[in-house]
């Protein structure tokens, strides 16, 4: 329940609570449109946003797919993980329905962090997302026990040395609400780089 945007006590895929991470978004999106800094028709409501909770239990990271964990006290390691620190494959792609929240404002996966030029465990000072500066993404890595035998729950987040990894969730960190767009707004200009962004027309 610790790794997911919501979830459900004893359901891996669950989404019944708004997770402390979700409550703070949606709070800040909320002022944005009641202060009228942003425009919601150019958001899309039903795009959604993907936490894949896909698992596995193997420790050898097996390719990843239902066949438990998830839930209690098992250890677990989510398909993130293999993804992005075992195979350098990301994907755009969400594999289970439940794990789609549909939401006006998200975070940002590891994924898509890889897809900018973030690379697991190595610096990238250069990739597109880099800010120096630390925050959360809404992809989980695994649940595990430290050397202490204190169950530990992680999530993958950018770390403000350029590095794509894994933090525990007790830790307070940055976060980057994403939103999506709406597909029938107008670009007036830019070519979508850092120094020529698109602009949005009215």
């Amino acid at each position: 329940m610790y790794v997911g945007l919501k979830y459900t006590s004893g359901n891996t895929h669950g989404k019944t609570n708004n997770s402390t991470i979700i409550e703070t978004i949606n709070k800040w999106y909320e002022d944005l449109i009641n202060n009228n800094k942003i425009n919601s028709t150019y958001i899309d409501n039903r795009a959604g946003f993907c936490g894949d909770r896909t698992n596995n239990v193997s420790t050898s990271l097996a390719p990843m797919v239902n066949s438990g964990g998830g839930i209690g006290n098992i250890i677990t390691h989510y398909g993130s993980k293999y993804r992005n620190e075992i195979k350098k494959e990301p994907t755009l792609s969400c594999f289970n329905k439940d794990d789609i929240y549909n939401i006006p404002v998200g975070l940002i996966t590891a994924d898509e962090l890889a897809i900018t030029g973030a690379v697991w465990l190595y610096k990238n000072p250069n990739h597109w997302l880099n800010t120096n500066q630390a925050y959360w993404t809404v992809s989980p890595v695994s649940f595990d026990y430290n050397v202490n035998n204190i169950a530990m729950a992680y999530v993958s987040a950018m770390f403000e040395n350029s590095v794509l990894s894994s933090n525990n969730v007790k830790n307070s960190w940055g976060i980057r609400p994403v939103i999506n767009l709406s597909s029938e707004i107008k670009i007036s200009k830019g070519k979508g780089t850092i120094n020529d962004p698109y602009i949005v027309s009215e």
